[in-house]
């Protein structure tokens, strides 16, 4: 019988993740915590980030998830809980992740 060989998949995905209405609000003092939560939550998830950053009214995300990863599930949950995230860490938030979206690359 013949060996079967190994398949190796590498699969980098760019999100976006954007303020409501796409205000300005998203301020520099606090970002680098929301982007390293975000972070923190792909890992958790057995990926890697490559980088997460953005500007005052979205964040970009360039990672690399195992083949199985539930693309739309990951998608749903990391938008609610950086919302909650950021409405519990900044007074008087708005509502952020109104809008998500992935690329592949």
């Amino acid at each position: 019988m013949a060996a079967v060989g190994q398949t190796y998949t590498q699969l980098l995905y760019h999100f976006v993740f954007a303020t409501q209405g796409r205000r300005p609000w998203l301020e520099l003092a606090w970002r680098p915590r929301l982007c390293e939560y975000l972070g923190g939550m792909v890992r958790q998830a057995g990926g890697a980030s490559y980088g997460i950053n953005g500007v005052g009214d979205h964040l970009h995300l360039l990672l690399r998830l195992r083949p199985e990863a539930p693309l739309a599930t990951l998608m749903r949950d990391w938008k609610a809980y950086s919302s909650r995230w950021v409405h519990r860490n900044v007074p008087g938030a708005a509502a952020f992740a109104s809008a998500a979206t992935a690329f592949l690359p």
